[in-house]
């Protein structure tokens, strides 16, 4: 399997990789010519044939990707859930763990997730109770 390299000008049609190993170990592979009936590159940003999302990185267009197809490669090995992300099934782990790993430095309070620690965290102040 040929890998495609950065500054390459063109494609072969050899599958490519589109969202790395899921937990299983298996591959979702699609060959080029599929990736390119689904993106466009303009100068070094990939764009999506079927909106207007647009990144400079090639994974993130990967991941995007699965909005479209619905696909769902890390599944929760707890309960039915399926992600587009590993991060998110990662995520989504801790709701079955109780694990919290982000805590605020101004009070006790920890979450499972980041973004609901940040937003805490603009709230909060050291001398106010949370």
């Amino acid at each position: 399997m040929q890998r495609f390299r950065r500054g390459a000008t063109s494609w072969t049609t050899s599958p490519i990789i589109m969202q790395g190993k899921s937990p299983k170990g298996s591959s979702l592979l699609v060959s080029l010519e599929q990736y390119h009936s689904l993106v466009y590159k303009q100068g070094r940003l990939h764009c999506c044939r079927q909106c207007s999302y647009k990144t400079k990185e090639r994974t993130n267009m990967k991941a995007h990707l699965c909005r479209h197809t619905g696909h769902r490669p890390f599944q929760c090995h707890l309960c039915p859930a399926a992600f587009s992300q590993k991060v998110k099934l990662i995520s989504h782990i801790h709701t079955h763990t109780g694990e919290r790993p982000f805590s605020c430095v101004n009070c006790s309070a920890t979450y499972t997730q980041k973004h609901n620690l940040i937003y805490h965290m603009s709230t909060c102040r050291a001398n106010k109770k949370c």
